[in-house]
């Protein structure tokens, strides 16, 4: 008699578990695609009065994207600022020396996306940039270069200021820096 009442309660439990499955495959295709950073290959250029072609590397972190699903999109990397290099080993070190970055105490700056909106050429990124133990909310205006339908580049510009983020500016340093983004992904 046992045997009869799973029987009865087999097409119930094969029902429970389709249905679950279905809310959980729901869930996934709510979430923009996840792309993977190729941190070999990318290029963080940087420009200002005082710099003429720094880069930094070291990127990492997540990032969700689709063009089709901006509203579940998001970004969540991070810089190492110990890869930071000036060209000039002396501009180097006085950039991160705790005059500048403090690369000892703030070893990276990161970058945490609140929302990723349509723009007329491209995208823009708003979230919270994090750096020497500041935060403020900045916009990355970009572009995504898709290269077929697994690996694309992300492209984008920012301006940074160095008072918005209590960097001490010995002399007559510029305040801003410019700083180019090209970050390879694929799937």
């Amino acid at each position: 008699m046992g045997g009869m009442n799973r029987e009865k309660y087999l097409p119930l439990q094969v029902s429970l578990l389709t249905l679950l499955a279905l809310v959980a495959a729901g869930f996934l295709l709510l979430q923009a695609p996840r792309w993977k950073i190729d941190e070999p290959a990318v290029r963080i250029s940087l420009q200002g009065p005082d710099v003429e072609a720094g880069v930094v590397r070291g990127l990492s972190g997540a990032i969700h994207f689709s063009p089709n699903l901006l509203d579940k999109s998001c970004f969540e990397v991070e810089v190492d600022l110990k890869t930071l290099d000036l060209g000039d080993p002396e501009l180097t070190g006085n950039a991160s020396s705790a005059d500048w970055l403090d690369v000892a105490q703030y070893p990276s700056a990161r970058f945490a996306c609140r929302q990723v909106l349509k723009a007329e050429d491209g995208y823009v990124a708003q979230g919270d940039l994090s750096l020497h133990g500041q935060s403020r909310p900045v916009e990355i205006p970009f572009v995504f270069h898709a290269q077929g339908s697994k690996q694309g580049v992300f492209e984008g510009d920012l301006v940074v200021a160095r008072r918005d983020f209590a960097m001490n500016m010995p002399g007559n340093t510029a305040d801003t820096l410019r700083v180019h983004l090209a970050v390879p992904v694929y799937q």
